[in-house]
């Protein structure tokens, strides 16, 4: 009984495996006006990785909600689709398919500077970077692909400096996201 629930069990997974329709990740450089004139000298210029859900190619009429993941402090230096830690593709098509998500267009922005994050914070300093998430970016999105440009279509999360910067930005612009969710978020402890 034992061998024949394994049996059954890598049969499943070898299905689902097999039946994941793949969606793609893309990376562009975008020019944030939100981020000249930082007084470091960083790039206005920065890589987002979009991923794109099997569907977009093939339904042309179709759009779709967003979801914008932030990354951890430092977590941009070791490449523009260096995304591993918190994105797998594969994963999420495999949910897609199967119908335990919906299709989504998911934008990881590269928010590190010269001193490894941004914090997701405007500053003078090292530029207005919550302004880059919820004006030059969504501005980008809305008007580059097919998103579905409204409030109730759009999600925030992130991971660790991505997991504070989301619930800030989510907190204070509730006009512009429904959903948040961060992981190990830093920073939320008043000691």
């Amino acid at each position: 009984m034992k061998n024949l629930g394994l049996y059954l069990l890598t049969l499943i997974i070898l299905v689902f495996q097999s039946q994941a329709q793949e969606g793609k990740i893309i990376t562009i450089n975008i020019h944030a006006i939100s981020l000249e004139k930082n007084l470091v000298g960083d790039s206005p210029d920065r890589n987002v990785s979009i991923y794109l859900p099997p569907s977009y190619d093939e339904d042309t009429n179709k759009r779709y909600p967003v979801l914008y993941l932030l990354h951890g402090f430092s977590g941009e230096k070791t490449g523009a689709n260096n995304w591993e830690w918190a994105f797998n593709a594969t994963d999420v098509d495999k949910l897609i398919t199967f119908g335990i998500v919906r299709p989504m267009i998911i934008v990881m922005p590269d928010a590190c500077n010269q001193f490894g994050g941004s914090m997701y914070t405007n500053s003078i300093t090292t530029g207005y970077w919550e302004d880059f998430i919820t004006n030059d970016l969504i501005d980008f999105v809305d008007s580059n692909y097919r998103s579905i440009p409204n409030r109730e279509s759009r999600g925030i999360a992130g991971h660790s400096m991505g997991g504070y910067g989301a619930i800030k930005i989510a907190m204070k612009h509730p006009d512009i996201f429904r959903s948040v969710y961060g992981t190990s978020s830093c920073c939320m402890d008043i000691n």
